[in-house]
């Protein structure tokens, strides 16, 4: 894994969501860019299987994340250089925001409440 050609790239992310799954992370004790690098391959196979959103769908969602009132954050990722080529291609055929994909999944990785009891970040964290 260590020799895959890396890449930077930026993503703008809630920053209320970015500073938790960034504190829980370190906590843990893992690096962030390593984890994500591992997991959203992962991920990158449930996205694959959801319905294509329609232009509208699209577009919807990009006017409701530039109306949204949460403070942003630019964030820059180091990520293997072909998985970041894959999350573009599938977010693209799927017509879903990359960033929206990783704040999705970000707050997966945190959420625990009545309906998905145990968030996977928590649930570690407790462990160590």
């Amino acid at each position: 894994m260590a020799n895959r050609p890396k890449t930077k790239t930026t993503f703008m992310l809630d920053a209320k969501l970015y500073d938790e799954f960034s504190s829980i992370v370190k906590e843990i004790g893992l690096r962030r860019d390593l984890l994500l690098n591992r997991w959203l391959a992962v991920e990158l196979d449930y996205l694959r299987k959801i319905k294509t959103n329609s232009a509208i769908a699209e577009k919807f969602q990009k006017s409701v994340r530039l109306a949204s009132k949460s403070e942003k954050k630019k964030v820059v990722l180091t990520l293997d250089k072909a998985l970041l080529e894959e999350i573009n291609a599938v977010c693209r055929e799927k017509g879903v925001l990359r960033d929206s994909f990783l704040e999705s999944y970000m707050t997966f990785l945190l959420r625990d409440d009545d309906q998905a009891p145990g968030s996977p970040l928590y649930t570690i964290l407790d462990l160590v």
